[in-house]
């Protein structure tokens, strides 16, 4: 299988009544995150060998603190867990984020700080989730 190649579709959860998917285009290293057939965020995504290289996850301002994020978030978990895949990322404060709220966050989504036992010499950066079991703390 082509990873670069291929376009992947994750079903999300039922949210709102609505049946919601993230689709990823590999190529493009941009997908939408839709509720039905609206647009309510993206995430901007990169495949490098063994990893998914999470450049940016963005919910449009009238759908933000409503849980999208975080059920796109658990979708790619998922998806990169089916694929063997590790999920990295550096968060930044760069879009209007606080940048450890988001590190807090990624880290209740079983993220690891990317330094000391944890730390992964294959990639720079910050944090990572392996594919590995227990994809969501407490389940």
């Amino acid at each position: 299988m082509n990873i670069i190649s291929e376009t992947y579709k994750i079903r999300l959860k039922e949210l709102a009544g609505l049946t919601s998917k993230i689709t990823i285009h590999p190529k493009e290293g941009f997908s939408n995150i839709k509720l039905g057939n609206e647009s309510i965020g993206s995430l901007d995504l990169f495949f490098l060998n063994k990893y998914i290289i999470l450049d940016k996850i963005d919910i449009w301002e009238k759908f933000r603190g409503q849980g999208y994020a975080q059920k796109a978030m658990e979708q790619l978990i998922d998806y990169a867990k089916q694929k063997n895949l590790t999920i990295t990322l550096t968060p930044d404060d760069a879009f209007g984020s606080n940048k450890n709220k988001l590190i807090k966050w990624y880290r209740s989504l079983g993220f690891v700080m990317n330094k000391g036992k944890n730390k992964d010499f294959e990639t720079m950066q910050l944090i990572y989730k392996t594919p590995g079991p227990g994809t969501f703390p407490g389940i």
